[in-house]
């Protein structure tokens, strides 16, 4: 058996056994391909297209980025989230979001993909009512630390499937701040964290690496591989290029956000000291990897539960 199958394996099987983090979430359907299904709904149902625009009515607008508008829409009784882009400037950003999502669907990590009209660039998801994880977190009361600890391995089950899942090795670069990477994840209605926005995942090929926009990035919350570390004005072309383990420098800080919600989580975040200024080294190689924080947050988890005195 190879090392990364044991390692997909424990995984498994951890998550498995530890029903406290398991996801528990919307139902997740197997439904034949290119099609989904809804919350209420008896049957999968193909996937939407311009010949259904008819029977779609705009709510309101829920919110506007710098890549499209995104409104609240009923589809026969079902709320979905319609988003157009505002800006042609942006339309191949909208246009490879809207491929990488039908990549990585359909699974609980990222919203679910319901539709898209090619003549108009609507595109069509499930809608989740209690929104971003950054609006969410900001109003929800202090909860225990369990809670905590599932949003981190949540958190984590998502990057694991954007570095080794089926749109190959992606870096999750709409994350230059906390509050933005935290407004691009979606809690569904029994607080589950899904990936929403999938505009900026580009790929990384082979070593080449990628970069996050042509903009310079500043700030501790970025990795340091992706600060301008030289004397001169900056060069989007002499500015080196770096890969999926930028996500991992930042994981830490994310988690660490989750568990100071916590209530009764200073001994976690003690627990997890040690392992979370791994993900701080300066060295990408020297980083855990997204299986690495799976698994380490379920062993966590585990800990925690086995002693109650805690």
């Amino acid at each position: 058996m190879s090392l990364e199958l044991s390692v997909e394996m424990e995984i498994v099987i951890i998550t498995i056994l530890l029903s406290g983090i398991q996801y528990i979430g919307s139902e997740l359907v197997e439904c034949p391909l290119n099609h989904f299904k809804l919350k209420g709904m008896e049957s999968c149902h193909p996937w939407l297209d311009c010949e259904d625009l008819d029977s779609i009515t705009v709510i309101k607008r829920l919110g506007t980025g710098a890549v499209k508008d995104v409104f609240l829409a009923d589809w026969k009784g079902f709320l979905l989230a319609l988003s157009i882009p505002v800006n042609p400037t942006f339309l191949e950003d909208f246009m490879a979001g809207v491929n990488v999502l039908k990549l990585l669907n359909s699974n609980k990590y990222v919203v679910q993909y319901i539709g898209y009209c090619n003549r108009t660039y609507a595109l069509l998801t499930e809608y989740h009512a209690k929104g971003n994880a950054a609006d969410f977190l900001s109003k929800i009361s202090p909860y225990n630390v369990m809670k905590g600890l599932e949003f981190c391995h949540q958190y984590a089950l998502i990057l694991n499937h954007l570095h080794n899942g089926p749109a190959g090795k992606r870096v999750f670069c709409d994350s230059n701040s906390l509050d933005k990477l935290l407004s691009q994840l979606l809690v569904t209605s029994d607080e589950q964290l899904i990936l929403n926005d999938v505009d900026a995942l580009p790929e990384v090929v082979n070593v080449s690496g990628v970069k996050c926009g042509k903009q310079q990035l500043h700030g501790t919350f970025v990795a340091p591989e992706q600060l301008w570390n030289r004397n001169e004005p900056f060069s989007d072309n002499l500015m080196p290029s770096y890969n999926e383990k930028t996500d991992i420098w930042k994981a830490g800080t994310v988690c660490g956000h989750f568990l100071n919600k916590a209530s009764d989580g200073v001994w976690v975040r003690y627990r997890l000291y040690e392992f979370h200024s791994k993900c701080k080294n300066h060295e990408p190689l020297s980083r855990p990897n997204a299986e690495e924080l799976v698994i380490e947050y379920s062993k966590v988890a585990d800990e925690y539960m086995n002693h109650s005195d805690l």
